[in-house]
């Protein structure tokens, strides 16, 4: 078996603002309302693969006293060959301020679980498999081949730390969290190498301007590295208040580096919130997707003490 070396990284999503717990797990339940349930899709590369890359996510949260807890599991599908990833994790956070009545809020939080990765190896094709350019591809042909494993389970520790102001007076409300997933780095190879995950680092922020008639433009910024690959993402909505029906629409831009841009919409009615948004590709892989990339959907529902504005806090 010939092996060549490859840098990658995590699935990332396009509507990053709306998985809560994915993005950090210090805002695990640090929301006024009783809990709240949360899913989202994504379906990438259809235009050019047959077995597109999928990220499906599912999360469950609620505040109690000054500590959130919640459950978070993720299963990403990437390729040919089944490449699985299933991330199952129990998250919990905790309030630090003192005076959460002023409206300054500073929490910590972390995740406990495993992840389970696991391929397809009779979906590989070998170059030994190819008899000659005549007759072509031969499945029947052994390729010789083996893996150390095509499944395993791996451990997972994730923290974060993350400040939030939602004072009632201000028309400027900042959010700023960090956190780190993968801290055990475990080892993880198909092929029995010295192969470890590297820790992601993650830093969050967003701004609320909030203006009249309930309206505001909520401006996101997401970073990540993990190891020698870097992501950034920056975007914006803007918030309408329709006070005839007490829905929110939102809608804005959104860009991740020399990758792809997209445009997100959605709505808001009570306790529901609907969004939707689509990437178009404008990396080196343009000239073969035709600028296509991929489509995202997320649904959450939060029972809330009070009305529910459009934002993850």
């Amino acid at each position: 078996m010939t092996c060549i070396s490859m840098h990658a990284q995590d699935a990332h999503l396009s509507q990053f603002y709306e998985s809560r717990l994915q993005t950090n797990p210090a805002i695990t339940g640090m929301f006024k309302g009783e809990y709240q349930a949360h899913i989202q899709y994504r379906n990438q590369w259809s235009a050019v693969a047959s077995n597109p890359f999928t990220t499906s996510i599912f999360s469950y949260d609620k505040p109690y006293k000054k500590f959130g807890f919640g459950l978070l599991a993720m299963n990403n599908k990437a390729g040919l060959s089944n490449y699985t990833v299933t991330n199952l994790t129990l998250s919990t956070a905790y309030e630090i301020t003192n005076t959460p009545a002023d409206g300054h809020h500073l929490t910590t939080g972390i995740q406990l679980g495993f992840i389970q990765k696991s391929i397809s190896s009779n979906q590989f094709v070998y170059n030994n498999q190819f008899e000659n350019s005549v007759s072509g591809y031969n499945s029947g042909i052994p390729s010789y081949e083996s893996f150390a494993n095509i499944s395993m389970m791996l451990p997972e520790l994730n923290f974060g730390a993350c400040y939030f102001n939602n004072t009632k007076k201000s028309k400027v409300k900042p959010t700023v969290g960090v956190s780190a997933h993968h801290l055990t780095s475990p080892k993880e190879t198909f092929i029995d190498t010295d192969n470890k995950l590297p820790i992601r680092w993650t830093l969050y922020s967003r701004v609320r301007f909030e203006m009249a008639n309930k309206n505001y433009l909520e401006p996101h910024v997401l970073f990540m590295r993990q190891k020698n690959v870097n992501e950034l993402n920056i975007g914006f909505l803007w918030n309408k208040h329709l006070s005839a029906s007490d829905l929110y629409v939102f809608a804005g831009p959104y860009y991740r580096y020399f990758d792809a841009a997209a445009i997100h919409f959605g709505g808001l009615y009570r306790s529901i919130r609907l969004g939707i948004s689509y990437d178009f590709n404008i990396s080196t892989l343009s000239s073969a997707t035709n600028y296509r990339g991929g489509f995202e959907f997320s649904l959450t529902y939060k029972k809330s003490l009070e009305g529910l504005l459009p934002s993850i806090y």
